[in-house]
C-alpha cells in the first residue's frame, strides 16, 4: 500500500504547483476538456474513466485550480485504484483547499459548496463495495485522511458547507483482515474465498452484483442497495425487439411471483423488499415494473418515504425516457407493467401535477402583483421574498430575475443571472430530468445574449452564447433550426 500511495502522490502532486501568472489560472468552465469530462461524467454508464483522469490532471497541472476537477479526478482515481486512490485524491483535494482556498476555482461561494457536496456520490460507494476487507492499518489511515479532509472543509469553506460523508456505512463495515505466516515464511492474508476471484463471465459478475446488494440490504441500507441495483440495471437499459407488443424477454420464474404476491399479501416488508431486489437483479428482471410498485408498497410499510419516493421517481423517469415500455409483454404474454403498476404511476403523475413548481411567468406575474410600484428594484425585491419549494423553483425565479432585467435594459444585471441559471442547470442534470425545461431555459438565454449587438458582447458572454446553441442543437436539432445565425 505504502508503495502505491508514493507512486500515485508523485503522479498527482504536480497539480498542486501554484501558476505564476494567477496561482489558480482561469476558470475552466468553457474550455473544451472541462466539457468533455462533464460528458463522461453525466453518461449512466460506460463512463471513460481514463479519459476523465487524464484531462482533470492536465487541466490541474497546467491551466487551473479547481474544485470541480479534483471531485472528478477523486472518482476517477478510485474507480482505478479503489482504496489507495481515495486515500490520495482526498489527501490532494485537501492540499488544495488549504493552498489555494481563497482564489481556487469556482469562485463563487454557492458553486464552491455544490462542488463539494458532489463528492457525496453514490458511485463512490459502488466503486470501494468490494473492498470490505483490509488490514488495520489502512483502515485507520482511511479514517484519519476522512477526517482530514472534513476539518480541511470546515476551516477553508465555512460551517455551513456540506461535509464529506457519502462513505460513513462503508467505512462502518470494513473488516481487519489478520496475516499469518505459511510454511514457507511468507505472509498470507485471510480472506474469504469470494474476495478472491476474477470476474470471467456474466453470470459470475451477476453472482458479484448480487453480494453487493445483499450485503447493503442485510446492512439496512436500503437506499443504497436500490441504487446500485438500478444504476447496473437501468444505465443499460435497452428496447427490446418486440412483435405486436410480445418481446423476446424471458418471463421472471413462476416460484418467485408465488412468493412475491404471498410476501405482499402477508405484509413482509423487509423480505418482500429483498425478493423484489433479488428478481430484479435476475434476467428480464429489469424490465418487470411491477417489482418497482411491490418494492415502493414495501418501502412504505417500513416507513422509508425517501426510498419510496426514489422508487417511484426512477421508474417514472424510466417510463418517460422509454414510454413504449408500458405496452409490452413477456414472451408468455405477461405484461412489463399490470394495471396496479399503471394506476400507481398515474396517480403519481396527477399529483405532480396538481403541485407542479411554479414557472417563471408565474413568479413574474406575481411579482407585478404585488409590487407597489413596477420599477426592477420593486420588482425584484417581490421575487427576493418568494421561498422555493424545489431546485426547480430556484430555476424559475432565476429565470424571472433575469428576464425582468433584460425587459429593463440592465444587461449586466441580467447576464449575472443568466449565467448562474445555466450554471444551475448543468450542476442539476436538468436536461436529463426535466428536459423540456432546461430547453426553454437555453432559447431564453440564447435570445438574450442574441439582442446584444454581437460588437458588445464580451468574451465570456459570446462563450455561454456558443454553448447554449450548442445544448439546444443536441437537445432539439430541428429547433435549433429556428435560432438566428451568429
Amino acid at each position: 500500500m505504502d508503495a502505491k500511495l508514493a507512486e500515485l502522490w508523485q503522479w498527482i502532486e504536480p497539480c498542486l504547483k501554484p501558476f505564476t501568472h494567477a496561482p489558480c489560472g482561469s476558470d475552466p468552465c468553457y474550455q473544451d476538456d472541462f466539457e468533455q469530462i462533464k460528458l463522461e461524467i453525466e453518461k449512466l454508464s460506460h463512463c471513460n474513466f481514463p479519459l476523465i483522469k487524464k484531462l482533470s490532471h492536465a487541466l490541474l497541472s497546467n491551466f487551473c485550480k479547481d474544485l470541480r476537477l479534483a471531485g472528478y479526478l477523486t472518482l476517477a482515481l478510485i474507480q482505478e485504484h479503489q482504496v489507495a486512490g481515495l486515500i490520495v485524491s482526498l489527501r490532494f483535494y485537501k492540499r488544495l483547499l488549504e493552498q489555494f482556498a481563497a482564489t481556487v476555482h469556482p469562485q463563487n461561494p454557492r458553486a464552491r459548496h455544490a462542488a463539494l457536496a458532489w463528492l457525496n456520490n453514490s458511485r463512490f460507494n459502488s466503486f470501494l463495495s468490494a473492498s470490505t476487507a483490509l488490514k488495520r492499518e489502512e483502515i485507520e489511515i482511511i479514517e484519519q485522511t476522512i477526517h482530514d479532509f472534513n476539518i480541511a472543509i470546515r476551516t477553508c469553506l465555512g460551517d455551513d458547507c456540506q461535509l464529506f460523508t457519502c462513505l460513513d456505512a462503508w467505512y462502518r463495515n470494513l473488516v481487519p483482515v489478520t496475516t499469518e505466516k505459511n510454511d514457507e515464511g511468507s505472509l498470507k492474508t485471510n480472506l474469504p474465498e469470494n474476495d478472491r476471484f476474477s470476474l470471467k463471465d456474466a453470470k459470475q459478475a451477476h453472482e458479484m452484483q448480487r453480494l453487493v446488494i445483499d450485503f447493503w440490504l442485510n446492512e439496512k441500507q436500503w437506499l443504497l442497495g436500490c441504487q446500485l441495483a438500478r444504476a447496473w440495471r437501468w444505465g443499460e437499459m435497452r428496447i427490446p425487439k418486440q412483435t405486436g407488443g410480445k418481446t423476446h424477454i424471458h418471463p421472471p420464474r413462476k416460484e418467485a411471483l408465488v412468493c412475491l404476491e404471498k410476501l405482499h399479501e402477508q405484509a413482509h416488508p423487509e423480505r418482500l423488499l429483498t425478493h423484489c431486489e433479488h428478481m430484479f437483479l435476475e434476467p428480464g428482471g429489469s424490465y418487470f415494473l411491477d417489482l418497482q410498485w411491490h418494492a415502493s408498497q414495501a418501502a412504505s410499510w417500513m416507513q422509508e418515504p425517501g426510498l419510496a419516493e426514489f422508487l417511484l421517481t426512477q421508474t417514472r423517469w424510466l417510463c418517460r425516457q422509454f414510454p413504449v415500455l408500458l405496452e409490452l409483454h413477456f414472451s408468455n404474454g405477461l405484461s412489463f407493467a399490470s394495471n396496479q403498476t399503471r394506476l400507481w404511476l398515474t396517480e403519481a403523475k396527477a399529483r405532480a401535477q396538481n403541485t407542479a413548481a411554479k414557472t417563471a411567468a408565474a413568479f413574474r406575474q406575481q411579482a407585478i402583483k404585488n409590487a407597489q410600484k413596477t420599477d426592477l428594484a420593486s420588482l425584484l425585491r417581490e421575487l427576493e421574498k418568494i421561498t422555493p419549494k424545489n431546485a426547480e423553483e430556484s430555476l424559475s425565479l432565476l429565470q424571472a430575475k433575469g428576464y425582468f432585467c433584460w425587459q429593463e435594459k440592465r444587461i449586466d444585471l441580467a447576464y449575472i443571472f443568466y449565467q448562474e441559471l445555466a450554471a444551475k442547470v448543468e450542476q442539476l442534470g436538468m436536461a436529463t430530468w426535466i428536459p423540456d425545461k432546461a430547453l426553454s431555459i437555453w432559447q431564453e438565454i440564447f435570445n438574450f445574449l442574441n439582442s446584444i449587438h454581437s460588437h458588445k458582447l464580451s468574451s465570456d458572454q459570446e462563450r455561454l452564447k456558443t454553448e447554449v446553441q450548442r445544448k439546444i442543437c443536441l437537445q432539439n436539432s430541428s429547433g435549433a433550426c429556428a435560432l438566428p445565425s451568429s
